[in-house]
């Protein structure tokens, strides 16, 4: 409704979710035996989170993940998204609320908790254009077509590492 309104059309899924999830450092995750998240409600308690503070705010962010997975961490900090993993590399925080397909997750060797109650929503990418702009080109439908599906989480996470470490 909100698209049709604006003129903008969702084109063609690209085939990967870069959805939220929680990260931690491998070690952390195999000295708690940390798959899902509902793993971490046993020892969340001791552990500080990290996140953006978007997240702090959002209806489907920190609040609700407590909620839906009984998590009482020892600590929240919210923080820019640049200093959050960071954060996690110097052990000031030792979990973070994660985009799926961050470079940092791939750089950082994070392991991603299953988000086995689905609390966060999918965010399939996508093209979205202007109607005006795909009438007047209509060879911009045809090539996003070719990318319908042809994109996984992996290839993702390496695109953007190669976009944000790589130059």
């Amino acid at each position: 409704k909100a698209l049709k309104s604006d003129s903008l059309e969702l084109t063609n899924l690209f085939g990967f979710n870069s959805g939220y999830e929680l990260a931690v450092k491998k070690e952390i995750a195999e000295k708690y035996k940390l798959e899902t998240l509902q793993d971490l409600a046993e020892v969340s308690h001791e552990m500080t989170l990290g996140c953006d503070f978007e997240c702090l705010d959002r209806p489907d962010g920190y609040r609700s993940l407590c909620d839906k997975y009984n998590l009482r961490f020892k600590k929240v900090k919210g923080m820019n998204r640049g200093i959050m993993f960071r954060s996690l590399d110097l052990n000031v925080v030792d979990i973070v609320i994660a985009s799926r397909t961050e470079a940092q997750v791939q750089i950082n060797e994070l392991k991603i908790l299953k988000d086995n109650r689905s609390l966060f929503p999918p965010y399939e990418a996508g093209a979205l254009v202007h109607q005006d702009i795909l009438k007047r080109y209509p060879e911009i439908r045809i090539a996003l077509a070719k990318l319908e599906g042809q994109i996984s989480e992996e290839e993702m996470r390496e695109i953007n590492v190669k976009i944000e470490f790589e130059g």
